[in-house]
């Protein structure tokens, strides 16, 4: 049997011919990027790393492509510097539509479970981190005025 892919997309390989693609490697998520993990960092701590990769390449307005939590993360940038980007395709964006955030999922609770290495975490700051990341709703970072404000436009 066949694997199928995950993800409707693969945008390194399927953007490659036309754009310099930059694939996120997102703190703390298993890649290479990591960093201390506080009761403070938000959607806001990865929006201020995407800032400064985008900075550090000089790059002054970019095109943005997300699949699931790339959605969010999308979503905040066009919030912290709308006039960077120039067109941003979200695919199966996640989000939520209740108004209480459920307790922590199994899906972070494995995540959690993989944090042997990083001795600041404790069960406050893991319960602060969950809450500043999924308490939001809707798209997590952004309300859904916000996202209705948003101009849409075709991605030329």
């Amino acid at each position: 049997m066949r694997s199928q892919p995950s993800a409707p997309v693969n945008p390194t390989t399927e953007f490659a011919g036309a754009f310099q693609v930059i694939a996120m490697d997102q703190r703390n998520a298993g890649g290479r990027s990591r960093a201390p993990i506080t009761s403070q960092d938000s959607w806001d701590s990865y929006t201020a790393d995407h800032i400064a990769v985008l900075d550090h390449l000089g790059i002054e307005q970019c095109h943005l492509y997300g699949q699931c939590i790339g959605g969010p993360f999308i979503l905040n940038l066009i919030q912290a510097q709308p006039q960077r980007i120039v067109s941003a395709g979200l695919a199966q964006p996640i989000g939520r539509v209740e108004a209480a955030l459920p307790p922590r999922t199994e899906r972070f609770n494995m995540w959690a479970n993989t944090l042997t290495d990083h001795p600041e975490v404790s069960e406050q700051v893991l319960d602060a981190f969950c809450q500043n990341l999924y308490g939001p709703g809707f798209a997590y970072c952004v309300d859904r005025a916000f996202v209705s404000e948003t101009e849409a436009s075709p991605c030329r």
